[in-house]
């Protein structure tokens, strides 16, 4: 199996590392670095479930020295894409399991704890797919952009969403 690594440019040369951790990441899809000692990176490993296998979503975080599984709650789907904002870290997952579809799902990560978040219900819509995610400074809001697909309407569209955590 094919494992994600991370590569790191020194100022002089290009290091290639593998993630302490990882060994079942199959993909990484963004990275968004904090500082030099606090670099996340998000992506998916496939899970082995007898008769079928899945991917789950994954986010590592680099702390400087080393690579470690930020341990996020399983999401069926792929980390796509990852933003700092002002109150924490967010992470758009691609799902790809029937009957999640019709709402965007998010990871959130705040105070050392992480949540799932999801966009509204979207009538008629089989798939919301996020692609990109950008923190609002100083909020706890985030933009989205992707498409949403209706597979009996034969109809995909461009999807934004401004998303706001649940107060409390």
């Amino acid at each position: 199996m094919t494992t994600g690594i991370a590569l790191r440019w020194d100022g002089t040369a290009w290091t290639a590392r593998l993630p302490n951790g990882a060994g079942d990441v199959v993909s990484l899809n963004d990275v968004h670095a904090v500082s030099s000692g606090d670099v996340w990176a998000v992506g998916h490993k496939v899970v082995f479930d007898f008769p079928r296998s899945y991917s789950a979503a994954v986010v590592l975080h680099y702390d400087g020295t080393s690579w470690h599984d930020a341990g996020v709650p399983e999401a069926v789907g792929s980390g796509v894409s990852l933003a700092a904002g002002g109150d924490g870290l967010w992470v758009s997952v691609q799902l790809n399991a029937p009957g999640l579809a019709g709402t965007a799902r998010y990871l959130r990560y705040v105070s050392g704890t992480w949540a799932v978040v999801n966009g509204p219900a979207i009538p008629g819509t089989d798939v919301v797919t996020t692609q990109a995610i950008a923190a609002v400074p100083g909020t706890s809001a985030t933009w989205s952009v992707g498409y949403q697909a209706s597979m009996a309407a034969q109809t995909t569209l461009p999807h934004v969403e401004l998303s706001r955590p649940p107060a409390g």
